[in-house]
């Protein structure tokens, strides 16, 4: 998910976040470690919001906004490079096998109490075993219990450019992880469905399951129905480069899902994804909408993990 460039918001995306950018240029090797920590900690982690880059000149990618469990990313470059993973804990709580591990952090000002936590220095590959043991014992509920073997496989591009790394962790974020990262947003947006009242929710095991269709392999991601019952929305979700890729994914399928041979009745089709619009975004929707004489809307994630729609129905 993209998110506007400030210097308190955070992206996933490096092009967004230029200061953060120069600084990580001036130090490839510790980059390249973030990379790979970072990569191998968006595998497992569940939260579709509050990650990404900050945009200062002591660069961090943060998982998790306030709280325990609350983790950062950050290179440093003092006594050789490497990456370091900081992630807040109270002492007490912090397992025996890792009281090494722990810090504390000077408060950010006056008042404000001193952060306790745990920080992993990561210097090659085989760093990552440390982190998976602690997330394994910790079983954080923003990250998904990783497997014993779950940090293996990670690799460093050590002799890279920090342009180059930048590419590849884009292209592993655009496709590595693009499975995960819709099975998050799937549940996050199964979430606020409930919250609003909407009846009859059913992701895809459960359509496979209690319906007769001829698409015996394909469904769509969520169905549900109105607080009323009278209007039935068929959904897709992606989290692909942008909105507009979303949508050019999503589209067909919705069109296959309705109308293909038996077809699956329903009022609407929606596209979900993991990116804002652009306003020419939203034009392509209303073009949709009129020439093809559809109700079909586009819904996205907000920062503040709640969605907004267009256009925007009348019974949600």
């Amino acid at each position: 998910m993209i998110i506007n460039n400030s210097k308190t918001s955070r992206s996933r995306n490096l092009d967004d976040k230029l200061t953060a950018k120069e600084q990580l240029k001036k130090h490839p090797k510790a980059f390249a470690l973030c990379t790979m920590t970072i990569e191998y900690l968006e595998s497992i982690y569940t939260e579709t919001p509050f990650c990404g880059w900050n945009n200062t000149k002591d660069p961090a990618y943060y998982f998790g906004s306030v709280g325990r469990g609350m983790l950062s990313v950050r290179p440093r470059s003092q006594t050789g490079e490497h990456a370091w993973v900081k992630i807040r804990e109270d002492h007490e709580n912090v397992p025996e096998d890792f009281k090494k591990y722990e810090v504390t952090h000077g408060p950010r000002s006056a008042g404000d109490d001193r952060v306790e936590g745990v920080a992993f220095r990561i210097r090659s590959p085989k760093d990552l075993s440390f982190l998976n043991k602690y997330l394994r014992h910790m079983n954080y509920a923003r990250f998904n219990r990783p497997k014993a073997p779950a940090w293996k496989g990670f690799k460093v591009l050590v002799d890279e450019s920090a342009e180059a790394i930048a590419k590849h962790y884009r292209k592993a974020i655009e496709e590595g992880y693009a499975e995960q990262r819709e099975e998050n947003l799937k549940r996050t947006f199964h979430s606020w469905l409930k919250s609003k009242g909407m009846k009859n929710i059913e992701e895809e095991e459960d359509i496979h399951k209690n319906h007769t269709c001829n698409q015996r392999k394909s469904f769509a991601d969520v169905t549900f129905e109105s607080r009323n019952k009278k209007i039935k929305v068929l959904t897709e979700l992606k989290i692909t480069k942008d909105t507009r890729a979303d949508i050019e994914k999503s589209f067909g399928q919705l069109l296959r899902y309705k109308y293909y041979g038996e077809g699956y009745p329903c009022n609407e089709l929606w596209t979900v994804s993991g990116h804002r619009p652009t306003r020419s975004d939203i034009e392509w929707i209303d073009n949709i909408c009129k020439v093809m004489n559809l109700t079909y809307r586009l819904a996205w994630l907000e920062d503040n993990g709640t969605f907004k729609i267009h256009p925007t129905p009348g019974f949600i």
